[in-house]
């Protein structure tokens, strides 16, 4: 999401090693699929752009990333109010049939649209890519949802993860917020056994 702010850690670059050691076992073949799960402040985004700087320089992989906090059904502006209202919390909120469609115009290397939002204005951007990319990263909460291809979950407790949020700014914490990440976890513990690799 346009406006989040990214910190790299130490702890973000050993994840991503250990990434790579297990795609240098698979010999992932050209138009791979990399998702990248966890709970909220893990370091996905973080991982995400490690991993596509170290694909790029080590293996000459153009590597293009999807973040899910680009594809909620609900504006960033109203998701609280909406959440509040609906209590729908969880995967049903990501618009998955947009992100089924960029996959399958990147799998055929076609160009495809990338949704981006701005979390300061609220604007919904769109970057089209040619498609020509060797692998697709797609990092967020729900990204062991996808079924398919491979997958990573970022080993990680909402409770643990809550000073990275407040370092990142990325929401202000209340009870309502507590609540929505307890919500989150929930659905993260359905998911967190969907993985081909777990760090």
């Amino acid at each position: 999401m346009v406006g989040d702010k990214l910190i790299f850690l130490d702890e973000h670059r050993e994840k991503v090693n250990k990434i790579m050691l297990d795609l240098s076992f698979i010999r992932p073949p050209k138009k791979f699929i990399i998702c990248i799960g966890g709970c909220s402040g893990v370091g996905k985004t973080e991982i995400a752009y490690l991993l596509r700087h170290r694909l790029k320089n080590e293996s000459g992989l153009g590597c293009k990333i999807i973040s899910l906090d680009d594809y909620y059904m609900t504006s960033w502006k109203n998701r609280r109010t909406t959440r509040k209202e609906t209590d729908n919390i969880g995967c049903d909120e990501i618009n998955w049939i947009e992100i089924k469609l960029a996959i399958k115009h990147f799998q055929q290397d076609e160009p495809f649209e990338v949704q981006l939002i701005d979390k300061y204005t609220d604007e919904v951007d769109t970057l089209v890519t040619d498609g020509k990319s060797d692998v697709l990263i797609i990092e967020g909460l729900y990204a062991l949802y996808i079924d398919g291809y491979y997958k990573v979950h970022i080993n990680g407790h909402y409770d643990s993860t809550k000073e990275f949020r407040n370092q990142r700014n990325k929401e202000k914490q209340d009870g309502f917020r507590d609540y929505v990440l307890q919500r989150e976890q929930e659905c993260m513990d359905i998911l967190s056994n969907k993985y081909n690799l777990k760090i």
